[in-house]
């Protein structure tokens, strides 16, 4: 599959899911030309100053974990660089088409030379919950699931 029609994908598979669905964000970076997205889960890996938590392990490589981090920061400090794929919760392809089009027109986004931010296998995250502050409630991005 052509990185062009993976995006699409992905940006179809965004497109379709509820404004309320807090488990996965996407997003495009256009510094670095590329579409990713940030799970919820992302952000137990890291104490509030962005470090990574000791108690915390993830099957990411570290150049993997950088970009995360790095994206997590720029989207705190609202970098306009970082752009947010509308969760719109369509269902029908049609208005998914259009609304991905005026998505990539609106921002200015050359999907031929973006690139899609892909990890290869899938994502675990595994916590040491015996220490009391690693427990995700004492950490402040607990919130998303209150």
């Amino acid at each position: 599959m052509e990185e062009k029609d993976r995006i699409i994908n992905w940006l179809n598979v965004a497109i379709a899911q509820s404004p309320t669905k807090l488990t996965e964000s996407f997003y495009y970076d256009k510094l670095k030309q590329t579409f990713f997205s940030i799970l919820a889960v992302d952000y137990f890996m890291f104490k509030d100053n962005l470090e990574l938590d000791p108690s915390a392990e993830s099957s990411y490589t570290d150049e993997q974990l950088k970009d995360v981090v790095s994206w997590i920061k720029r989207i705190e400090d609202e970098d306009d660089q970082i752009i947010r794929v509308p969760q719109l919760g369509i269902q029908d392809q049609e208005l998914k088409n259009i609304k991905i089009n005026e998505f990539i027109d609106s921002n200015g986004i050359d999907i031929n030379n973006s690139k899609f931010w892909l990890v290869d296998e899938k994502i675990s995250v595994r916590f040491d919950l015996t220490d009391q502050e690693a427990k995700p409630s004492a950490k402040k991005w607990w919130k998303f699931w209150k």
